[in-house]
């Protein structure tokens, strides 16, 4: 199983992958022309959210390559010994990272992701589970919803999830035949903006490995830098944790726009600097 991944610019690319929550993720690349390993400035999987979702910058590839080329990653977590198989084209004419089929199935399945007024969601990450609980392919949604796959016949649960839209549930069964669909509706969330009109409200979730999300968060936000403004609801120094709304189930800060701020122990991040944007909302993980 690979997932392929086409790329014109690889010091501005990814590649994703998924493990299990606090592994240790190291990457090999394969040069598929002659099986030769391919340099590497650092080989560490960096984790971008609590429920063992990773992502490796192709920039650390040494000698970023020129011409058209085949590579094959192979990801590997630990403890868990989990291992991932991705295929990187790298060719002289695409333009985007264009994630194709995860598997080696034959029948062709689509998943769409809308809003209940058949809006396209895009960007919503998209696993499939065969009944034993083994991940058969993985995608995100194009900007028309949609992700393909091929499939073996067979029944599979299909879990989504993206930040900022909630979903009825964390698993959704599917049985393919000769091939299968299924729809899966999304509400993306409505946050309320801040009283101030000069603050800024930083948002987040966090989530358990298997996806469910949390009440509770050990998260701080540590005052750096505060543009004068006599309305603020920090001072200089201030070191406070992320406040919890249970009707969007976030955590949040109101923090005045423009300040400089510390974020501590928050979506796997120990530490992450900022400056706080001039808009009335902001996730976290657009953030960091």
């Amino acid at each position: 199983m690979a997932d392929i991944y086409s790329i014109l610019n690889l010091s501005s690319k990814y590649i994703s992958t998924d493990h299990a929550n606090g592994d240790t993720v190291t990457v090999t690349i394969y040069d598929l022309a002659d099986s030769s390993t391919v340099p590497l400035t650092s080989n560490l999987a960096i984790p971008v959210n609590s429920s063992g979702h990773f992502r490796f910058g192709l920039a650390n590839i040494t000698t970023q390559p020129t011409t058209e080329k085949q590579y094959l990653a192979i990801c590997t977590g630990s403890p868990s010994a989990i291992e991932r198989h991705v295929k990187i084209d790298v060719n002289d004419w695409i333009d985007q990272i264009s994630v194709m089929t995860a598997n080696t199935g034959i029948n062709p399945v689509t998943i769409t992701v809308q809003e209940s007024d058949t809006t396209p969601i895009g960007e919503v990450k998209v696993s499939i589970e065969d009944l034993g609980g083994k991940v058969q392919g993985s995608s995100k949604t194009n900007a028309s919803g949609v992700a393909l796959f091929n499939l073996d016949a067979g029944g599979y649960n299909v879990k989504v999830q993206k930040n900022g839209v909630n979903f009825d549930f964390t698993s959704y069964a599917m049985t393919v035949t000769t091939s299968g669909s299924l729809t899966i509706t999304g509400t993306p969330l409505s946050i309320p903006v801040p009283v101030n009109p000069d603050n800024c409200k930083i948002w987040f979730r966090e989530s358990t490995q298997g996806g469910s999300l949390q009440g509770q968060s050990n998260a701080t936000l540590k005052i750096k830098q505060l543009p004068f403004n006599p309305s603020n609801n920090f001072r200089l120094g201030d070191e406070v944790k992320a406040s919890y709304d249970s009707a969007t189930q976030v955590f949040y800060w109101e923090v005045g726009k423009g300040a400089v701020v510390t974020v501590k122990n928050a979506l796997t991040v120990s530490t992450k600097s900022f400056t706080v944007p001039q808009v009335a909302i902001a996730e976290l993980q657009s953030l960091l």
